[in-house]
């Protein structure tokens, strides 16, 4: 079977996580948030 990434982009509470939610009842779904990372690096350097 051949993964597929598919990026969904929206300003916050736009409803991209709800839709990831509805779409995972459907197949295997991971979620993975690209502005987590960012926060946590902005934290460690101290902004």
């Amino acid at each position: 079977m051949e993964k597929q990434i598919i990026i969904i982009n929206g300003t916050g509470g736009s409803g991209k996580d709800t839709f990831v939610e509805f779409c995972s009842k459907y197949g295997s779904i991971m979620n993975f948030s690209s502005i987590d990372k960012v926060k946590e690096i902005a934290t460690l350097i101290g902004w």
